[in-house]
């Protein structure tokens, strides 16, 4: 029989622990920034059970004005706090919490009318001096040396990942306030607007009826004159629809929107102008293409505008292919079509307001200029970018980004 070497089996019970440990930061890793706090904290909390033998653990979160707060706590009750023992420890925790210092002690106590002794270690959870909360774990009767290091560089992970997911909530609220003080604009904009449309739309129906009635002399000003109208209109109907999407601005972040069935549904929109000019339209999604977070109306927005563009500035019997899929950058999707391209010195002023390239009017004259400027904004809003590549008479491809 192998006679046994303490030596080796320390060597190993070390490197499974680690290898455990590991397992655990993996897990929180993957986590979202949206998941809640308590989540996170609970992966830590049976951390310190399952790795260090802690046999109990409480998160007391530490709130700006009120202090430390009771918060999760696993195999240990809210009223242990009332029991003399648990008094005098949590003066240590809220001593702890002030020095930002770990504490670790042996103390008698009393349980269920036996003495015993009891373990705990009271580790603050800060980071640049900044308290996010507090774990206390205990357990009974122990002798054993804990493995310090172990459990230091779990504590800084909860402070990494707390302050992580404070900044994402911090980041997350100025932007909504943003946005709700840019909607503030878009509402007086909007119903300055409204107010344009009416009369506007009523001026266009009455040139429509006496147009047969026009000298031919004035003819080609009429006509001029119509057209700008027209697209005075359009614009101002973009701007509208601009008030209708800031109305939800809040729910920003919260839908899940499948891009499969909106790209479905954009296109059967143009189905008649892709039947008309007799295009081919490829979409080749990855079946593991995930639901991406956001407000289906500003999606819409978005991919409406970029789909238009490839049906509209294509040439007859050309063809249209969007993929989408995912890879080291981000969420790809890209929209490919086989039109008259951009050329290379006004690929840069695309993205800009009220900007339409030389011509356009005659592929699409309902365009207006803020296309593709409303795209690039609207995008910028979930940290997405776009690009394009175009080459002249091949063609153009519309790259979107979303992080990971």
């Amino acid at each position: 029989m192998p006679r046994k070497n303490p030596l080796l089996d320390f060597a190993f019970h070390e490197l499974q622990l680690k290898d455990r440990l590991l397992e655990v930061l993996i897990r929180v890793q993957s986590c979202s920034p949206e998941e809640s706090e308590d989540v996170l904290v609970r992966i830590f909390l049976e951390a310190f059970l399952s790795l260090f033998g802690f046999e109990r653990a409480v998160y007391f979160r530490f709130e700006k004005g009120k202090g430390l707060q009771w918060g999760l706590s696993l195999h240990i009750d809210e009223e242990e706090r009332q029991k003399p023992y648990f008094s005098h420890i949590m003066s240590d925790i809220i001593e702890a919490s002030v020095s930002l210092r770990w504490m670790q002690q042996r103390l008698p106590v009393v349980k269920d009318g036996k003495e015993t002794f009891l373990t705990f270690m009271i580790l603050p959870v800060a980071r640049e001096k900044n308290l996010y909360g507090v774990f206390y774990v205990d357990l009974e009767n122990h002798s054993e040396n804990l493995d310090i290091d172990l459990i230091h560089i779990l504590v800084v992970q909860a402070s990494l990942s707390l302050y992580y997911r404070q900044m994402y909530e911090t980041t997350r609220a100025q932007q909504i306030e943003l946005l709700k003080l840019a909607n503030f604009k878009n509402e007086i904009v909007r119903q300055i607007t409204a107010n344009i449309e009416g009369p506007l739309e009523n001026t266009l129906h009455f040139m429509e009826t006496i147009k047969g009635e026009v000298p031919e002399s004035c003819s080609t000003h009429f006509g001029e004159i119509h057209k700008r109208l027209s697209q005075i209109f359009l614009t101002l109907e973009k701007t509208l629809n601009l008030g209708k999407i800031g109305a939800n601005i809040e729910d920003i972040f919260k839908k899940d929107v499948d891009i499969r069935v909106m790209i479905e549904r954009i296109l059967k929109n143009y189905e008649k102008e892709i039947k008309k000019r007799k295009l081919t339209v490829n979409v080749k999604i990855h079946e593991r293409f995930p639901l991406l977070k956001g407000n289906e109306d500003i999606f819409r927005t978005i991919f409406d505008e970029l789909i238009s563009n490839a049906v509209y500035y294509n040439r007859e019997k050309g063809s249209i292919t969007i993929y989408a899929y995912q890879d080291s950058g981000g969420y790809v999707i890209e929209i490919r079509d086989t039109g008259r391209g951009i050329p290379l010195e006004f690929q840069p002023l695309i993205f800009e307001q009220f900007y339409r390239l030389p011509g356009s009017e005659k592929l699409n004259d309902k365009g207006a200029g803020l296309g593709l400027f409303l795209v690039k904004k609207f995008l910028g809003y979930y940290g997405a970018t776009i690009s394009v590549e175009s080459v002249e008479g091949e063609g153009s491809v519309f790259t979107v980004i979303f992080p990971l």
